[in-house]
């Protein structure tokens, strides 16, 4: 049977109810609607959009079926367009199981005055379009809505406005409406310095340093500069590769000690054997490896202790022994001060960032390199330096072990070079 026809004959019977409202303002005729349509399944804001593009009503242009069905098309086009990942996680942070219709997105960018006006209303962008319909033609409406969506795409082509635009909205410094608004009869490369403008303002820290901003009491500035550094290290890398705003806005992200001197929270035995058992290979490495007689000789005391531990219940004073031991062969030296500093901090997930939190370097880096090789996301710089990239001048051959003071430096020195652009002349200082 021809599809069509098997459509016409589901058709049949199809009745419809149609009440005729006479001298009804639009407000009364919504209000009607709602209470005839108590019980039963809301239509959506784009539906109702949607209808009316569709309809033939009078003083809003001449309707043809030629242009429904072009109305049509398009409509469909860009819902399908929509529901590419990469595209929807550059346009918001917002969730994309939230809508039912996608295109209702793009619509609510529109409709941003009634929103902000009527926030609590489910149908502020619908009321908005149907006032707007009565100011103007429908086709012209409707293109209205295409040469918005067509600009979001062309920002979405373009590297240097996807990176630019996908960091303001992933760090929530800006929607996508407010920049819509802000560039507005804008040529290319004032839209660029437009966004440029934001990006710095995004990243100032008042009257600190960006060398003062600390794990504990700058979380938010931190997590911010380094999703930057992040993204324009990918823009800038001349490659083809694009920062993934699909994997950052669909994951809870936290700060990362790169090098951690202290393992907090373990309590069982399990959990004090599994800890022994990350940090042995690297003790192994150090007994094996070291000119420095010194640390071989701790090495091989810790590797003795281990092993005469194996079997036995540890008690809590013996685990903190065997830690406090592993975690100064494995630092270099007892400076503590960085540990919370910017030098020390990268970005990971945060449910893979609970099980790396309590392991020193050389133990992180062996496990982000197996979630790499799993196919987990891994940041661009966190796996930069965990590779140890950034580091130029490695002359030992045990350094990969450690997250030294030449490591920071690198890393911050990097930092600068990249953010140039952002930091108006400031410098990131150790």
């Amino acid at each position: 049977m021809d599809p069509d026809e098997n459509d016409r004959k589901k058709c049949i019977g199809v009745k419809v109810i149609w009440y005729e409202l006479i001298d009804s303002t639009d407000e009364e005729a919504i209000k009607l609607f709602t209470r005839l349509n108590i019980g039963r399944i809301p239509l959506t804001n784009a539906e109702l959009v949607k209808a009316l593009f569709l309809s033939r009503t009078e003083g809003r242009g001449i309707v043809t079926e030629e242009w429904q069905r072009e109305v049509s098309l398009q409509w469909d086009t860009i819902e399908r367009e929509l529901h590419d990942k990469d595209f929807w996680y550059f346009l918001t942070t917002e969730r994309a199981e939230m809508r039912d219709t996608r295109i209702e997105l793009i619509l609510d960018f529109m409709a941003k005055e009634e929103i902000d006006k009527t926030p609590k209303d489910p149908y502020a962008s619908f009321i908005w379009f149907n006032n707007k319909s009565k100011e103007s033609d429908l086709r012209e409406l409707w293109n209205e809505i295409t040469r918005f969506y067509s600009t979001l795409k062309e920002w979405y082509k373009k590297d240097e406005l996807y990176h630019r635009i996908g960091y303001l909205v992933a760090s929530k410094t800006k929607k996508i409406d407010d920049l819509m608004e802000a560039v507005k009869g804008l040529k290319k490369s004032e839209i660029i310095e437009k966004l440029d403008g934001f990006i710095r303002e995004s990243i100032k820290t008042g009257e600190k340093d960006y060398s003062e901003l600390s794990y504990e009491n700058d979380y938010d500035k931190v997590s911010r500069l380094l999703l930057l550094f992040n993204v324009v290290s990918l823009m800038k890398s001349g490659g083809k590769a694009r920062f993934p705003f699909k994997e950052y806005n669909t994951s809870n992200w936290s700060l990362e000690h790169i090098h951690a001197q202290q393992s907090e929270g373990l309590k069982t035995q399990d959990e004090w054997k599994t800890w022994i058992g990350e940090h042995k290979q690297s003790v192994e490495a150090i007994a094996s490896m070291s000119e420095d007689e010194n640390k071989k000789k701790q090495a091989d005391e810790v590797l003795n202790l281990i092993a005469e531990k194996k079997s036995a219940e540890l008690s809590g004073e013996e685990f903190e022994g065997i830690k406090g031991q592993i975690i100064q062969l494995l630092s270099e030296g007892s400076d503590v001060e960085y540990v919370h500093r910017l030098s020390n901090m990268a970005l990971l997930q945060k449910e893979k960032n609970s099980a790396l939190n309590n392991v020193v370097f050389d133990a992180k880096r062996r496990r982000i390199i197996k979630m790499d090789k799993e196919g987990e996301y891994i940041p661009y710089c966190t796996k930069m330096v965990f590779m140890k990239y950034y580091t130029q001048n490695v002359t030992d051959r045990l350094s990969i072990l450690f997250w030294g003071e030449e490591d920071r430096k690198a890393y911050i020195e990097n930092m600068n070079e990249v953010l140039s652009d952002y930091l108006e002349g400031k410098k990131i200082e150790l």
